[in-house]
């Protein structure tokens, strides 16, 4: 080996890799893809059922007061099949379109009623009285027990179905 010669100069340049790519990514960049959309999807579930649910909730409260007015004395049936009434066109009007539900009255409702709730006790059970507390007595309606039309109205909230609208 000759001194005089520079042993640097016989070195190679250094061979540089080729730049990373970016595509494909890496299985932990599938993976948390995949949680984001997951975690996105399930949110957006739970927020539809929480809307499409939230006037079930609103509907219970209502029957609690209603119940509490009840509890007050048989005096009061006038007024509780009132609001029961109202309260089942409310919750009629949140499972089916407005177009179904909003002209009827009378036999016609309480047909709508029994089909909605896959019964007959709207035309045969305690259901009637929706369409009979308007012409009755005062003193009648102090006789009658709205104790099934109470629990009627509650199993018709619970077991409301159809097309559940969302606002």
């Amino acid at each position: 080996m000759n001194p005089q010669t520079d042993p640097l100069a016989e070195l190679r340049d250094l061979a540089m890799p080729e730049a990373v790519s970016w595509w494909p990514p890496a299985p932990g960049w599938w993976l948390l893809l995949l949680i984001l959309v997951l975690s996105v999807w399930g949110i957006w579930r739970w927020w539809k059922r929480a809307r499409a649910d939230s006037w079930r909730k609103q509907a219970l409260d209502e029957l609690a007061a209603i119940q509490r007015l009840a509890a007050d004395g048989r005096d009061k049936n006038a007024d509780v099949i009132a609001h029961c009434s109202a309260l089942f066109r409310r919750v009629a009007l949140a499972i089916e379109p407005r177009e179904h539900i909003a002209a009827l009255t009378g036999r016609a409702w309480l047909e709508k009623l029994d089909g909605l709730s896959a019964s007959r006790q709207f035309t045969e059970g305690p259901g009637q009285a929706l369409e009979n507390h308007v012409w009755q007595k005062p003193q009648t309606l102090a006789e009658l027990d709205v104790t099934p039309l109470l629990g009627l109205l509650e199993t018709f909230i619970r077991r409301g179905t159809g097309q559940e609208r969302a606002g």
